[in-house]
């Protein structure tokens, strides 16, 4: 999922949020934050700088990036 500069993607029980070079090639992306679920992520939306997760077992996560809105 892309929200301008940055790329949130997931991994087993982990949310992972990349900044890149370029929106459109990102052929650089550097790690800027991570967020722990409870059990495997399953499914990620995310709008301005809110992320809602929901997992494998059932868990509804929401966070907040505030870095994604600017």
């Amino acid at each position: 999922m892309t929200m301008g500069k940055y790329v949130i993607t997931t991994k087993g029980d982990f949310i992972l949020v990349h900044q890149t070079d370029t929106p459109v090639f990102y052929t650089v992306m550097r790690p800027v934050a991570f967020f722990r679920a409870p059990s495997l992520v399953r499914t990620i939306e995310c709008t301005g700088d809110n992320i809602v997760a929901v997992c494998q077992r059932g868990e509804v996560l929401h966070l907040r990036a505030a870095f994604l809105a600017t």
